[in-house]
């Protein structure tokens, strides 16, 4: 065989293994086979607290649907990437944590124990510390050389009329349960992070 056949078979040689890999089929596969039931378990914990939220709604004393005080917290949830934005829901979980803190220490000024949302309250305090619990498994597993956001300080701020207390507090679980709704939206979307692109041969 001519040395000048012998180029053109290699470049036809080439090409075709070049097709082949071009065409090769792409699949997604699990990068992590915790990542995914983890982030799901996560997405349905926070569904389950924006049930409880609209239950604590419901249990209020009083309505309040007129604007919101500035003292609460906004349920915005920040960062172009996924893991900021799980950064973001961590931060907010905790100040949420010291709101209902505060809500749940006004609620006993008001009504002592005797109100229904006084017992469903303390359970909710208790999810929202289960959350949080969760949210740094996650991020110290996508992350794990990253440390975690620093915790917000305590609230300094008091309200000293009995309805500011109760429009505050009504407001606060109002913006949780909103707020909750877009954490299962962020954390349904963000489970593509548990995949990577491999390619597969037949």
């Amino acid at each position: 065989m001519d040395s000048k056949l012998n180029g053109l078979l290699s470049h036809y040689i080439l090409a075709l293994i070049l097709l082949e890999v071009h065409w090769r089929p792409v699949f997604l596969a699990p990068l992590n086979s915790r990542c995914y039931e983890d982030l799901d378990n996560l997405k349905s914990f926070a569904e389950l607290l924006e049930m409880e939220a609209t239950t604590l709604l419901m249990a209020y004393h009083d309505s309040f649907s007129d604007s919101t005080p500035d003292d609460v917290i906004d349920s915005t949830i920040s960062g172009m990437k996924f893991y900021e934005k799980l950064q973001d829901i961590y931060i907010k979980n905790e100040l949420f944590s010291l709101h209902f803190l505060k809500v749940d220490e006004y609620l006993q000024d008001l009504f002592g124990n005797e109100e229904p949302i006084k017992k469903l309250l303390p359970r909710f305090k208790d999810r929202l510390i289960d959350l949080s619990k969760r949210l740094q498994h996650i991020l110290t597993t996508l992350h794990p050389d990253t440390p975690l956001p620093a915790k917000p300080e305590a609230l300094t701020f008091n309200h000293d009329y009995d309805y500011d207390k109760k429009k505050y507090g009504w407001h606060v679980i109002d913006r949780v349960k909103y707020w909750l709704s877009q954490v299962a939206q962020v954390l349904d979307m963000g489970k593509e992070v548990c995949y990577e692109v491999i390619s597969l041969d037949f």
